[in-house]
């Protein structure tokens, strides 16, 4: 039982970070790098940090912008997220809430999809 939580919990981080990436660079307004040094980047760009220099994260060589279309930033993006869901699944105090609430979503929703196709008419 407790490795379907764990693999709810990978695809939970996996999924967020897929989120996140796509939110970054999606609404990102203003470049990330605006300098090619990068001590300048990180010093002075509010939106370009240390981690993204250590972590290799790619932007558009012209405009500074992240890249929506890299593999790469994807790969770092979802590592972190499911990362962090493993973090926080192993430090959640309440481990049996967790997973009743973990069983009550998947209940609730095969519910829901009961009910839909109970009541789907076809005309």
């Amino acid at each position: 039982m407790v490795v379907f939580y764990l693999l709810f919990t990978l695809l939970a981080g996996a999924l967020a970070g897929c989120l996140a990436h796509l939110v970054r660079a999606v609404f990102n307004l203003y470049p990330d790098k605006i300098s090619s040094t990068r001590w300048v980047n990180i010093l002075v760009s509010s939106d370009y940090s240390i981690e993204d220099d250590l972590l290799g994260v790619e932007f558009d060589e012209y405009s500074g912008y992240y890249k929506l279309f890299s593999a790469r930033n994807l790969k770092i993006s979802v590592v972190i997220w499911t990362g962090m869901a493993f973090v926080f699944f192993a430090l959640y105090p309440d481990y049996q809430g967790l997973c009743d609430f973990i069983d009550s979503l998947f209940t609730g929703v095969a519910d829901l999809a009961v009910s839909r196709w109970n009541t789907l008419r076809l005309y």
